[in-house]
């Protein structure tokens, strides 16, 4: 817990997301490319995986958590950047790229996918009190 007030870690889950998305969104933004954008999705993933486990006290269930979302995210980014360093570019963002307000729109929609996806995993992993692992789990 970062925050006595947010015992879930739901506030410093979103905190984490939006400063990662905006420092990689002002690099997309400088030179104008698409690399940036795919990666930043599956590295936001890992990065808050691997911060709710730092943080935690390494319950084997925050560690299963945890590493399932590090292995997808990681299995994810690899096909992104692969995807995107052989297509070049994204014609998705082909009107975008230009434009800073649209660009930086689907930036923020992908932080806020990301907060949301990872909100059952971020409460799990910070629950204090962890009972035994089941078969259930």
């Amino acid at each position: 817990m970062l925050f006595a007030f947010d015992p879930y870690n739901i506030l410093a889950a979103a905190v984490f997301t939006i400063l990662l998305q905006a420092a990689l969104f002002s690099l997309a933004a400088i030179f104008k490319t698409d690399v940036f954008t795919d990666i930043t999705y599956s590295v936001n993933f890992v990065a808050l995986a691997a911060a709710l486990l730092f943080v935690g006290d390494f319950h084997p269930r925050q560690v299963l958590i945890g590493g399932v979302v590090i292995i997808w995210g990681t299995r994810l980014g690899v096909y992104l950047l692969t995807r995107i360093l052989r297509i070049k570019t994204d014609d998705r963002f082909d009107e975008r790229r230009g434009d800073f307000v649209r660009f930086f729109m689907f930036w923020a929609l992908q932080a806020a996918v990301v907060w949301v996806v990872m909100m059952p995993a971020t409460v799990a992993m910070s629950i204090v009190t962890q009972t035994d692992l089941f078969r259930q789990d």
